[in-house]
């Protein structure tokens, strides 16, 4: 795969990620790179690089320079070897549209993370999800759409995606959500609820269910969906 992308939960007291981004076939010229400055469903400028904290680069264990062209944008030096990208993201926004990590939980939207590789934005790219390092942090889960393609129980391993669109397309929820799936038209949902709660799954379930079905029938069909998923972030004061 020419495009692999890692993401690492480095330091949640920081409230930092890390990722690595791996080109194997650059752009001779000097790759361009760059980070969305907004989010399909909130069409705002977000500005989501300046949480870009550090960025490096290599290739054969040697640095590579990195020019930053913009607020949002990067240019590798030429070069024709493989290449990895290593940069820290500050993630500290509990909302639905950026990513926020902690001591209890980690979610992100691609947009936020995921730097683009200017030429490659209709490649499809790897994506691994490395599990936390500290052992305190054991039962954290992965809850997210984006289509697996070798991970373990918890779902840490590695998803990919068509392209870059698709990657950006599928938030990414990490900690100990709790769950309960249900099916409509033949096509399994889920809901993930993350937050100090009391809900009535049973209800939500129920509920849910017909508010998807009222949908369908108002639009004729459901989309083709392998699957789809809820992600709900309780809070005392949030919305979205």
């Amino acid at each position: 795969m020419n495009i692999q992308y890692t993401v690492d939960l480095y330091n949640p007291h920081a409230h930092t990620f890390k990722v690595t981004l791996t080109i194997n076939t650059p752009n001779p010229k000097g790759q361009i790179l760059s980070l969305p400055n907004w989010i399909p469903g909130s069409y705002m400028i977000r500005d989501f690089a300046k949480n870009i904290i550090r960025v490096k680069a290599s290739s054969n264990n040697k640095p590579v320079d990195i020019i930053k062209v913009n607020k949002n944008t990067w240019k590798l030096e030429q070069l024709n070897t493989p290449v990895a990208i290593e940069y820290d993201i500050y993630a500290w926004d509990l909302s639905v549209r950026s990513a926020h990590f902690d001591m209890t939980h980690a979610f992100f939207n691609g947009t936020s993370l995921f730097l683009m590789p200017e030429g490659f934005e209709n490649e499809p790219s790897e994506i691994k999800l490395l599990p936390p390092h500290d052992e305190k942090y054991s039962d954290w889960k992965v809850t997210t759409s984006l289509k697996s393609k070798k991970i373990n129980d918890a779902g840490f391993g590695i998803y990919e995606s068509i392209n870059y669109d698709d990657l950006i397309d599928h938030p990414v929820e990490i900690g100990t959500q709790s769950e309960f799936d249900f099916t409509v038209e033949n096509t399994p949902h889920k809901m993930a609820l993350t937050g100090i709660h009391r809900a009535d799954s049973e209800r939500l379930k129920k509920d849910l269910v017909k508010i998807c079905q009222t949908h369908i029938n108002m639009f004729g069909e459901l989309p083709k969906l392998d699957a789809y998923i809820f992600l709900t972030m309780v809070t005392g004061d949030g919305y979205g």
